[in-house]
């Protein structure tokens, strides 16, 4: 659900307007009503330099996080005691990143002379001076890469050569004189600056320098604490200069408009009451009209509030709408379980997390969910017969066995069913708050729809002959057919009715009808949706074939015909192949599940969105 919001109005003199914000700061429990920031609105040079601050030490993050040396990311040295810098901010990243950049270019370097070394290995360790001074007296010695053939050939001309070394089929070779042949004995190597010696003492010496140097790098950890509490005060100072922008002004008197939840009224007015030269008054009863406007704070149970992470990964609700957190929270769950719909995966994802539930206790509310929707996996994994690839209805396993119901032409009609359910579900959510906002009226061309779609597919499946042993889906089709056709006629036209004469209750109602018979074209849309819905099947059958292939071609591995190679590449085989399987599923899992929420049942309900967070001034450093 969502908060209540209440409105804030304060006047204050200009003299207090700083001690105003820095109070209701110190509160935590305001919004202030921020109208759109323009550049010259926060003016100033502290401003700026606020700014220029942490969009430098945004710019700074990635760099500071690859390092692995900053803010709790070490890399070789893990300092335990925290030190405050003894200059600004500012002079600690510049530092930092001075260091960050004779690093990249200490880097650099020593990867040009690993090359080098590479390039010369080959050739052994010679002068390249004295090679030279050997070419300067007239006798020419040159460096060629040749091939077998090629050195060979050098051998049927009568060239004077030495092979320095070979690697494969390929040859190191140096020859003598001022030769002259039509062939070329390979790719001519040219002679070095330095010598192999010098190149690997050069190596030695710039990994010592790096390793100096990263050592300073990891010296930094040490004010990991000292940088994370300036960043808070420089966030703050910076919401303070924008908070000052919020304000309008006359000569004298500053006045400011905020939100802050109902729950938290009493204390924001005692807390009021005890602020000098300030007068306040908090408004209730927002209209619709102006909803747009109220910020966004969600409100659920301990189950729907681990859901609201997903939510914020498309939009939060507008603030006049229903939250459909705790609507789609069940469904979401479900459809999880049945796109990886494997019991094996499931509780290899659930061990993972139960571990990581008592190692890191401050992410324990998405472990927590990852946990909910594991369990899902597992119980739909065993209902539908999979595990590890294993088809239960044909490897018998006790208990599990006995445990499996739907085969898979059973989840392809069960995950229709489930759509249409959320369809319809969406629908009424959708009736409720058009009903709720603009009165009865408001709501009936969406009744229209939901009548309008259910007899319509009573009377498609009581066209329908049931073949199987799908219980549930013969149940429904007995229960169409014995609806009288009268009755699906009659309730087909009341639909199409309302939606013709009350889809939009503004215009007058010859254009309501043609409006109306614009809408009945979006039936189709209706059957576009339900069929999206066959993706919880398909996303579980195919995750469960590749499982099973997986299995077949582990079992294959067994006739190599060396014992324990057989076992080692049998385990290895299984262990990859299913690793690599469940993460795919887990995947597909997530991103198809949130598609359906987002796109599917978020239309059906009506969902608009645009909901902007509740977001209050606030301290975030304890001093």
């Amino acid at each position: 659900m969502i908060t209540k919001m209440l409105r804030l109005h304060l006047l204050s003199h200009k003299d207090e307007v700083k001690s105003l914000l820095n109070s209701l700061q110190d509160l935590g429990l305001v919004h202030l009503d921020a109208r759109e920031l323009h550049e010259e609105d926060l003016k100033g040079e502290e401003h700026n330099q606020l700014r220029t601050m942490l969009q430098k030490v945004n710019q700074e993050k990635a760099q500071l996080k690859s390092a692995q040396s900053f803010l709790g990311f070490f890399a070789k040295t893990i300092v335990t005691e925290s030190k405050s810098y003894s200059g600004t901010i500012a002079e600690l990243l510049e530092e930092f990143s001075v260091l960050l950049t004779k690093k990249q270019e200490l880097k650099t370097a020593l990867d040009k002379l690993k090359k080098e070394e590479q390039k010369l290995l080959p050739w052994g360790d010679f002068e390249p001076k004295i090679v030279q001074k050997i070419r300067n007296a007239g006798l020419n010695i040159r460096l060629f890469i040749c091939t077998l053939k090629q050195k060979e050939e050098l051998v049927a001309h009568s060239i004077p050569h030495q092979v320095i070394s070979t690697q494969g089929k390929t040859c190191f070779v140096a020859t003598l004189g001022d030769w002259q042949a039509e062939f070329t004995p390979g790719e001519e190597f040219s002679l070095p600056l330095l010598s192999l010696d010098n190149v690997q003492e050069e190596r030695d010496n710039k990994e010592k320098d790096l390793l100096a140097l990263n050592q300073k790098i990891d010296l930094f950890a040490q004010y990991s604490n000292w940088v994370k509490a300036q960043m808070l005060k420089e966030q703050e100072k910076l919401e303070l200069a924008q908070a000052e922008t919020y304000l309008h002004e006359t000569q004298t008197i500053m006045s400011i408009s905020a939100w802050l939840p109902l729950r938290q009224k009493d204390v924001v007015e005692d807390h009021l009451k005890k602020q000098a030269g300030i007068a306040f008054y908090i408004e209730d009863g927002i209209g619709e009209a102006n909803s747009l406007d109220v910020p966004v704070q969600l409100k659920n149970n301990i189950f729907s509030k681990l859901f609201e992470p997903i939510t914020g990964l498309f939009s939060l609700p507008a603030y006049h709408e229903f939250d459909l957190t705790p609507f789609f929270a069940p469904f979401f769950a479900m459809f999880f379980g049945l796109c990886l719909g494997d019991a094996g995966y499931g509780l290899i994802f659930l061990s993972i997390l139960t571990f990581a539930f008592f190692k890191f206790k401050k992410a324990r509310a998405p472990i927590v969910l990852g946990m909910i929707l594991n369990l899902c996996v597992i119980f739909w994994g065993i209902i539908t017969g999979t595990t590890f690839g294993m088809n239960l209805f044909e490897i018998k396993i006790p208990i599990l066995s006995d445990m499996a119901l739907l085969k898979s032409d059973h989840v392809f009609y069960l995950a229709l069913l489930i759509g249409l359910f959320q369809i319809f579900f969406g629908m009424i959510i959708q009736v409720i708050g058009k009903m709720v906002r603009g009165g009865v009226m408001a709501g009936l061309s969406t009744v229209g729809w939901i009548i309008l779609i259910f007899f319509l597919t009573v009377m498609y499946l009581a066209g329908q002959n049931p073949t199987g042993d799908f219980t549930m889906g013969i149940a429904v089709i007995d229960f169409c057919k014995s609806v009288p056709t009268m009755m699906n006629q009659i309730g087909s036209i009341i639909g199409v009715a309302l939606i013709l004469f009350f889809n939009d209750l503004k215009v007058n109602i010859f254009l309501r009808i043609g409006k109306g018979l614009w809408e009945l074209y979006g039936i189709t849309g209706v059957v576009g949706d339900l069929l999206s819905y066959i993706r919880l099947f398909a996303l579980g059958v195919s995750s469960a074939i590749l499982g099973t292939v997986i299995n077949s071609i582990a079992m294959k591995m067994l006739d190599i015909p060396v014992p324990v190679l057989a076992q080692i590449i049998f385990v290895l085989f299984l262990v990859v192949g299913h690793i690599g399987n469940m993460l795919l599923a887990a995947l597909g899992s997530f991103v198809h599940p949130l598609r359906l929420t987002f796109v599917e049942f978020y239309k059906n309900a009506g969902f608009e969105g645009g909901g902007k967070p509740f977001k209050p001034l606030q301290k975030y450093s304890k001093t």
